[in-house]
């Protein structure tokens, strides 16, 4: 039995980024770390890297075999954060091509209990595209949060079932605006596997990493199940403890390599992805400058259309994206939180930044 919790729609902007954000006195991160991979590609993005420690660097071709990558430094597995989200659609896709649900199946349908309630008619396809009116953050996670995010820890701690409490508690305003929510995508990924009765590692190896060949690709969701990893750090330099994100998985846990983030945006572009099934824009924001299909950022950079997504937790930061029409792609992982691999990786999709 899922119980209806209350839950206030909170801007909670000292929270939104949780962990990312937070300012914390420290060393700075040591120096960049020796490349290995393309030599020509390691030159040309070191003036780029400033700040950064380990970072891995893909450049997808429309000919696989003109694909370059680079690496400073060893390379760990890394917390892609919320391209995550980019996961949990794909899984929410795969299952609707299957059958299972549609992007049109609401709430109500899923949950008994949710009738009656605010979200009783929400769509799956709402949630997934940020358009369900969904504050950032559930109320009782911004509560409980900064002591973990001022200690470096993984702030997100709410159960599976808790999240599904959370979201029947949840009164909608501003449905069909895209306005980017954690809370409607932690529901949405909780609900799709509620209706799957799968947990979150088992539907993303079935639905997404093992049909992309995805092998050192995980998504653990307890400290034991992670077991031993590398710990990236904070902008300030301090180390950051790995998030797993519990309920929250869906959201932003996975963990990854540059050759399997290569694979993953390369199916996005060929098809083979389930994601790829999802990229007609849904919803746009406020400022209509942005728009979200499910999962995925559509924007208009200079004279392309891009399609990305970005991710940051307590110590990585990434992103992903790719040009639908030049059927290039940009993959960018670094174990250093902060908004570096966003600018650099929309400014290499755009041509803003030329290499």
């Amino acid at each position: 039995m899922i119980r209806r919790r209350t839950v206030l729609v909170s801007t909670g902007a000292a929270l939104a980024t949780l962990g990312v954000s937070a300012v914390t006195a420290g060393p700075r991160p040591a120096l960049l770390g020796d490349p290995q991979g393309d030599e020509g590609l390691a030159t040309a993005l070191r003036p780029h890297l400033r700040g950064q420690r380990r970072v891995a660097v893909a450049l997808i071709d429309r000919d696989p075999g003109r694909d370059r990558l680079v690496r400073f430094g060893a390379e760990p597995e890394f917390e892609i954060g919320s391209i995550t989200k980019t996961v949990s659609g794909a899984v929410l896709l795969s299952a609707v091509a299957q059958g299972a649900l549609s992007l049109t199946t609401t709430v109500g349908e899923l949950l008994p209990e949710a009738r009656g309630s605010a979200v009783a008619d929400v769509q799956l396809r709402e949630l997934a595209s940020h358009s369900a009116g969904f504050p950032r953050l559930f109320a009782d996670l911004q509560r409980g949060a900064l002591p973990a995010v001022l200690l470096r820890k993984d702030p997100y701690t709410m159960s599976p079932q808790e999240v599904l409490e959370a979201g029947l508690g949840v009164i909608p305003e501003g449905r069909g605006v895209g306005s980017y929510s954690n809370a409607g995508a932690a529901f949405c990924g909780q609900l799709v596997l509620h209706t799957l009765g799968q947990d979150w590692e088992t539907a993303v190896a079935e639905h997404v990493t093992g049909p992309l060949g995805m092998g050192a690709t995980r998504a653990p969701t307890t400290r034991d199940a992670l077991g031993p990893a590398p710990r990236g750090v904070t902008a300030a330099g301090l180390p950051a403890e790995p998030w797993t994100m519990a309920g929250h998985a869906p959201t932003g846990n996975v963990r990854s390599t540059l050759e399997d983030m290569v694979r993953y945006v390369r199916g996005m572009l060929e098809g083979s992805n389930p994601g790829a099934r999802g990229l007609d824009a849904v919803a746009s924001t406020r400022e209509g400058d942005r728009h979200y299909a499910i999962a995925w950022v559509r924007e208009r950079l200079r004279d392309r259309d891009l399609v990305w997504h970005n991710g940051g937790t307590g110590g990585y930061a990434s992103f992903a994206g790719f040009d639908p029409a030049r059927r290039t792609g940009v993959v960018i992982l670094s174990d250093t939180a902060g908004d570096l691999p966003t600018a650099l990786g929309r400014g290499l999709l755009s041509g803003e930044v030329t290499l």
